[in-house]
C-alpha cells in the first residue's frame, strides 16, 4: 500500500478487505487513489467533497475502463462495507441475457416495474460487465436485453429516484454502437462516470 492510502484508515480497512476476499495478491495502487476516493465519498453519501468531486448522489455509478483493472471487485467490496440498507445487488449482464432466453419478457421486468421492496422503495442493481452479455433471442424474438431494462429503469429514475450502477469495457461510442443514441443519452443523466485510464494495469496479468 502505497503513503497515499496509509493516510486513511478506511482504505487500509478496505485493502484488508480485499485481501480477505480475493487473497494475499489483492492490493490497492497509488494510481487508483482518485477513483476509489470518488467511490468512498458516493457510497459514504459525504455531501460537500461529492460537490466538490462533481459527483451526484442522486445518481449511479458507471465505473469503466480496460479488462482487468478490478472494476467489478472494487464495487463487491464498496457493497461490502455498506450497512444493510444500503446493500445493492450485483448482477453479471451475461447472466441477464442468459435469463432472458429461457424466462422472455419475465427477466426485464425483474429489473425494472418490479425492481423494488415491501415498501415500494426501489433496490439499487449494479450491472456489472456490461456490453459482453451474449445476443440473445426467446423463441423467435431478438432483443437487446440490456437495453430494454436500461431504458425501463430510466423512467423509475424520473419517477422514483431508481438507482442503477455499471461495470463495464465500454466506452461512449461503443454504447451508442451496441444499443444505441437513447441508452447512452440515458446513461448519462442516470449515472456518475468514473473511468480507469490506459495507466492502470491489468491485474489478473
Amino acid at each position: 500500500m502505497t503513503k497515499s492510502f496509509k493516510k486513511d484508515i478506511f482504505f487500509e480497512n478496505f485493502e484488508a478487505i480485499g485481501k480477505r476476499k480475493y487473497g494475499e495478491q489483492y492490493e490497492l495502487h497509488e494510481s487508483e487513489f482518485e477513483i476509489l476516493l470518488k467511490l468512498k465519498v458516493y457510497f459514504a453519501k459525504d455531501v460537500e467533497s461529492a460537490k466538490k468531486l462533481g459527483i451526484n448522489l442522486k445518481k449511479g455509478i458507471f465505473l469503466n475502463g480496460p479488462v482487468g483493472v478490478g472494476k467489478s471487485s472494487l464495487m463487491w467490496l464498496f457493497r461490502e462495507v455498506l450497512l444493510p440498507d444500503y446493500k445493492f445487488l450485483i448482477k453479471p449482464c451475461a447472466e441477464i441475457s442468459l435469463d432472458f432466453s429461457q424466462d422472455g419478457a419475465k427477466t426485464i421486468f425483474q429489473y425494472s416495474r418490479n425492481s423494488f421492496n415491501r415498501n415500494y422503495i426501489p433496490r439499487i442493481i449494479c450491472f456489472d460487465d456490461f456490453g459482453l452479455e451474449p445476443q440473445t433471442n426467446f423463441f423467435s424474438n431478438k432483443v437487446n436485453v440490456m437495453r430494454e431494462i436500461i431504458l425501463a429503469r430510466y423512467y423509475y429514475f424520473l419517477s422514483h429516484q431508481m438507482i442503477t450502477h455499471f461495470t463495464s469495457n465500454l466506452d461512449a461510442d461503443a454504447i451508442e454502437s451496441i444499443y444505441g443514441k437513447e441508452v447512452r443519452s440515458r446513461l448519462r443523466e442516470m449515472c456518475n462516470l468514473i473511468s480507469f485510464s490506459e495507466i492502470h494495469l491489468d491485474k489478473r496479468a
